[in-house]
């Protein structure tokens, strides 16, 4: 049975992405937040969060998989979605290795 949900619009499966990146380091930082709500929305990053909480990290990154082409598609797509993860690990100027360590993760993913 696919976890991949049906009615996710693009902001919905961005905010998925961020919130998932956002706790490479354990910690999500008020910075990090509000630049996930001022890109996505609030009531997407809720939904996000709320996907995310209630599912395993190998979930979660099968649905990104599955989900990517979908809203990001191609090559411009994967510099489209690397570009706002890297705004969101500078985002409170501490681009960790944790963080470091997820992007090259999810580079390799898509």
């Amino acid at each position: 049975m696919s976890l991949v949900p049906n009615d996710w619009i693009k902001e919905d499966f961005l905010a998925l992405v961020l919130d998932y990146a956002a706790h490479a380091d354990l910690e999500i930082s008020s910075a990090e937040r509000a630049y996930m709500k001022n890109l996505c929305g609030e009531a997407h990053c809720e939904k996000a969060a709320a996907f995310n909480e209630a599912h395993s990290d190998y979930d979660v990154v099968q649905v990104l998989a599955d989900m990517k082409e979908q809203f990001f598609p191609g090559a411009e797509g994967t510099s489209q979605l690397t570009q706002h993860l890297l705004v969101l690990f500078h985002a409170d100027h501490d681009y960790s290795h944790l963080e470091h360590s997820l992007m090259r993760g999810l580079q390799r993913l898509w």
